[in-house]
């Protein structure tokens, strides 16, 4: 089931406030990094929550930092998302951020789905959420 959902590339660019006194990409900043990226991914793949009862919430972040990013106001840094595992009440996603085509950052994240009108946590089904093939 999860080679029906394709790889996603982001390019983003930090902010001048996203780097820290030492001129140094805050670790603190690929957690955002990484939702933009889930959101670039869902969203190539028809999976658009926005407007319905169900929100993805994050149940585990796994980030391993691998090389500083250093200040550069021209920055460009690339996530990649792909569909990794999906169970009944999770859908993993393995991202990475590169820089310059190193890899800085790697990520592994643990997501369900909860329904807000009935305040619980849902069975993942990614077919019925699909807006476009």
């Amino acid at each position: 089931m999860t080679s029906t959902y394709q790889d996603h590339r982001s390019t983003l660019r930090p902010r001048p406030n996203d780097f820290d006194w030492a001129l140094q990409l805050n670790n603190s900043v690929f957690v955002e990094l990484f939702e933009a990226g889930r959101w670039d991914w869902a969203m190539a793949n028809g999976l658009d929550l926005r407007h319905g009862a169900l929100v993805g919430a994050v149940a585990r972040l796994e980030i391993d930092y691998r090389k500083p990013v250093f200040w550069d106001p021209t920055v460009e840094l690339q996530v990649t998302t792909s569909l990794e595992k999906l169970e009944r009440w999770s859908l993993y996603l393995r991202q990475r951020v590169e820089h310059a085509g190193v890899e800085v950052a790697v990520g592994l994240l643990r997501l369900v789905l909860f329904d807000k009108d009935r305040r619980a946590m849902v069975p993942i089904n990614l077919p019925s959420l699909r807006t476009s093939p």
